[in-house]
């Protein structure tokens, strides 16, 4: 739960210090981010076996990266082959924290996450929209940026939104935490 709060932080953060003229796919790709860390936060304080499944998918991903970098690149530069050294050693901790896992398994995608908490449809509304502004669809490059005033009230829409699914994530970790808290005393005295 710590990293996905840091996560959660820093998107905020991130988010928060824009200015008026930061460019609308920035503010997108930042609430897209609070959207799937709301989505993960949720999915992964449901159950035990969620949190480890996401910490498998970060295995994965880890290996991804891992084999797709070419071995001369990594000899190439050391500051590529420490940040590989990093990667693995994360990976090394995360495979002793969770034990041996089928890593061949596909990931979990955040919509599977999303139906799994009862969220699939505000999911699938929020990547809609966030999508549109966060990447050239056709959309963006029909129409181009909106202009002044359409432009700074939809930057300050989807910011709004983006800050209540980061305030409600954060609310539902803390709850989990004190919850875990709790109980740790409770077994610690029983």
């Amino acid at each position: 739960m710590g990293k996905l709060g840091e996560a959660i932080s820093y998107n905020v953060k991130e988010l928060v210090k824009m200015e008026d003229g930061t460019v609308l796919p920035i503010v997108a790709w930042h609430a897209r981010n609070l959207l799937e860390l709301s989505i993960w936060t949720e999915y992964c304080i449901q159950s035990q076996e969620n949190a480890v499944r996401f910490a498998v998918d970060a295995m994965r991903d880890l290996d991804d990266i891992i084999k797709r970098l070419p071995q001369d690149e990594i000899d190439a530069r050391p500051e590529t082959k420490r940040w590989i050294e990093n990667f693995e050693s994360v990976r090394t901790g995360l495979a002793g924290d969770i034990g041996s896992e089928d890593l061949s398994k596909p990931y979990t995608s955040v919509r599977t996450a999303a139906a799994a908490i009862g969220k699939l449809i505000d999911y699938e509304a929020g990547m809609k929209v966030y999508s549109k502004w966060a990447h050239p669809t056709a959309l963006a490059v029909m129409t181009g940026p909106p202009p002044g005033d359409a432009q700074k009230s939809t930057r300050i829409n989807i910011t709004r939104a983006a800050l209540t699914m980061a305030s409600e994530a954060s609310r539902m970790a803390k709850a989990f935490n004190e919850e875990t808290v709790r109980k740790l005393l409770e077994t610690s005295k029983g």
